[in-house]
């Protein structure tokens, strides 16, 4: 075996982002940064040679010009937020080409999934008590239940339009069931989506096979992740969680590789309950 697994724990909710100073002498280790995490989050800071850069989405690893970076299947991606992040890696010089893969397997958030997410934190506050969670109205609840509930639309799904307005049709919807004061156009946002498709297209790999086969070839790994066990949809603390397995198990369920790959844990503990990282090493 010659895998190590660092999970970081933070505990409680008071921060909003962490600084990471140390996570520049981890990246220069690594060839490949794998994400696991759900998706664009409230954001992370890295400092490497002095120089900040905020992330919500992107990997910490693509500071890394010698590392691949693959967003795994276990994340929901909102594709506005990937496009606003690559014009911030060009805004700073930083080369990407090539370096950055999307699994067809992971979930996408979109826009009205955010307005869901606003209306149900809404709903959960009407009653003779308040039961909204503070949730971030990033769309990551109604995402993963659209995914639960086996009608959500996958980035795969992208490269085909021909079935891509059925999917989103039924998606929509069902929505518009739910709530009537949603409106999307859905001949339209297909338009956006198969645009969207075309632009990433070149990035979209079947991330199960491709880890795997770097792992076969003795890549060196690292498997970057967000919120941890006390914001684990099982483990943490219900109901103020995220909706995902946040835990060390994302690891093998947000990119499909075998537990048995994974041979050892170290666990930090931070201050807070958010604003931390999630680091898997595979050596």
């Amino acid at each position: 075996m010659r895998e190590r697994v660092s999970w970081w724990i933070s505990w409680p909710h008071n921060m909003m982002s962490l600084l990471v100073v140390l996570v520049a002498l981890m990246l220069v280790m690594q060839s490949w940064i794998c994400d696991t995490k759900l998706t664009h989050t409230l954001g992370h800071t890295v400092v490497v040679e002095g120089k900040k850069y905020a992330f919500h989405l992107m990997p910490s690893g693509i500071l890394n010009e010698n590392s691949t970076c693959l967003i795994g299947n276990g994340v929901v991606l909102h594709i506005p937020t990937l496009f606003r992040e690559l014009g911030n890696l060009d805004a700073q010089g930083i080369k990407y080409d090539g370096r950055i893969k999307l699994s067809d397997r992971a979930h996408i958030v979109f826009d009205f999934h955010q307005e869901v997410d606003g209306l149900l934190e809404e709903e959960a506050k009407k009653g003779e008590t308040d039961k909204s969670i503070g949730t971030t109205k990033k769309g990551i609840g109604p995402a993963y239940a659209s995914k639960i509930s086996r009608m959500g639309v996958r980035v795969g799904d992208l490269r085909f339009p021909e079935t891509l307005e059925g999917k989103l049709t039924n998606l929509i919807s069902y929505y518009k069931r739910l709530f009537p004061s949603i409106s999307v156009d859905v001949k339209a946002e297909t338009q956006k989506y198969v645009d969207f498709g075309k632009k990433i297209d070149h990035m979209i790999i079947d991330s199960v096979d491709y880890i795997n086969k770097a792992y076969d070839e003795g890549k060196k790994i690292m498997i970057e992740g967000a919120n941890a066990t006390m914001l684990d949809v099982d483990f943490g603390t219900w109901p103020y969680v995220t909706s995902s397995n946040a835990s060390i198990g994302g690891a093998v369920t947000g990119l499909g590789i075998a537990p048995n790959k994974i041979d050892g844990v170290i666990g930090t503990f931070l201050s807070t309950r958010l604003s931390f990282r999630c680091y898997f090493y595979l050596l």
